[in-house]
């Protein structure tokens, strides 16, 4: 988004480099988004993003017919027809041979091999329908930057040494090489060669987790002999628990003092939610009025899948409304409200619903909060509400529960139900803030 000398906002994307011939070879598209405010200009700019993105997804993956691409991306051009481009982008691979591939997927590869590309084509085709869409992106992006060190080589000719110089050439690369547009058109030794920030370790090894579950589902299909990325992830010194720290009761103070009034600001009941729910910024983000419910006399947020897939199957749950909310007025607020639309007034992005949100609160938090600790950040909500219910001796299986993490033990996980609505209540309600 940007504005013009006129002080409208404009709405601007980048046309992905493979589906340009689809848009006459644009590079970019921009338009105007009628509007001086920039508050109606982020609301107006994530929804049409959120279209355009949605047309990129339905292209790449073959989730449209070619013969009606046209019409998908007339209206996007603000109405200018658009024909089929003179050829298809090189880098997808064609319908006939994804068809042709997931058909023979028992049979010995072909003799000429399968591309790099084509083999992620084929392992997206098969695992789309299991992703949610924000998963589909990030995984998008990953995958296209490990063609982009690797180059798109025949899957037979990827052995461990290739591996290996993959994994230390992602160690180099930084954050954000796709985003920033002095970054878009660099070479990887370029990147490489930036005396910037890099990758961190967690990152490189959930690129590299995720091309060896790749590797490993093409031996299973009999594309690949071997999987020669297994075992390269990197070793994580910090423990888990180090990576975040919870907020401490002078932090909340401070939060909640620098907090916007509530009733100007509807985004100001998250933090609220977050500190006495112990939800994830997600969860609470993609709130509906129908999502706060009464059960056994007991308000509770309904944490369910309704409009897109949650992280886990355990992220499904009901978690007691705290009744310091309750007294501060969420129940009034959310009767107001109609019962489908987003409590805080958001909208869903490509990225899903807390994208905006979470950057905002970060510079709210070093901002007004003046609370500067690398370490503290939304999710440190959700530490606070974990540590407070361990030292108030909950259980470790109800806090599964409350949090949304999956129980492992066998007894109590596979053959014991979730513990009751009152029982829950009572355990929220142990938390408190204040000296």
């Amino acid at each position: 988004m940007f504005r013009h000398k006129n002080q409208t906002y404009y709405f601007r994307i980048q046309i992905p480099t493979e589906l340009r011939p689809w848009f006459s070879n644009r590079e970019d598209y921009a338009q105007s988004l009628k509007t001086k405010s920039k508050a109606d200009a982020s609301r107006a700019h994530a929804l049409l993003e959120e279209v355009w993105q949605s047309a990129f997804f339905k292209i790449r993956y073959k989730l449209i017919d070619p013969d009606k691409i046209p019409a998908l991306v007339e209206p996007l051009l603000g109405g200018r027809k658009r024909t089929s481009p003179a050829y298809l982008p090189t880098t997808s691979l064609s319908p006939s041979l994804a068809t042709e591939s997931l058909s023979q997927g028992n049979s010995a590869p072909s003799q000429t091999g399968m591309t790099l590309e084509q083999l992620i084509e084929v392992y997206t085709a098969e695992h789309l329908t299991a992703w949610t869409s924000r998963t589909a992106l990030e995984f998008e992006g990953i995958f296209r930057l490990l063609v982009r060190i690797a180059g798109n080589v025949h899957v037979s000719a990827i052995d461990r040494k290739k591996c290996i110089a993959l994994r230390d050439t992602l160690i180099k690369i930084p954050p954000g090489h796709n985003k920033a547009s002095k970054h878009r058109e660099l070479s990887v030794a370029e990147l490489v060669g930036l005396n910037i920030q890099k990758l961190h370790p967690k990152t490189v090894n959930k690129h590299l987790q995720l091309l060896s579950g790749m590797f490993r589902w093409a031996v299973r299909n009999r594309y690949m002999e071997h999987n020669s990325c297994e075992g390269l992830s990197l070793e994580i010194t910090v423990k888990a628990t180090d990576e975040r720290s919870p907020f401490d009761d002078t932090d909340i103070a401070k939060i909640c003092s620098a907090l916007f009034p509530i009733n100007n600001e509807p985004t100001g009941w998250i933090p609220y939610v977050a500190m006495y729910s112990g939800l994830r910024l997600e969860e609470i983000c993609r709130l509906r009025a129908k999502d706060i419910i009464c059960k056994d006399g007991v308000y509770l947020y309904d944490i369910n899948n309704d409009i897109g897939r949650l992280k886990t199957k355990s992220s499904v749950r009901l978690v007691p409304v705290h009744s310091v909310l309750i007294d501060m007025g969420l129940i009034r607020y959310m009767t107001a409200i109609s019962e489908e639309n987003n409590l805080w007034g958001l909208h869903c992005t490509k990225y899903g619903w807390s994208k905006m949100y979470g950057k905002k609160f970060g510079l709210f938090l070093r901002k007004h909060a003046k609370i500067t600790d690398k370490n503290k950040c939304f999710h440190s909500f959700r530490h606070s509400f974990s540590y407070k219910l361990k030292t108030a001796g909950v259980n470790d299986r109800l806090i599964a529960q409350l949090m949304g993490h999956a129980n492992d033990n066998i007894s109590t996980g596979r053959y014991g139900a979730d513990y009751p609505v009152k029982m829950a209540y009572d355990a929220v309600s142990l938390i408190a803030y204040g000296a």
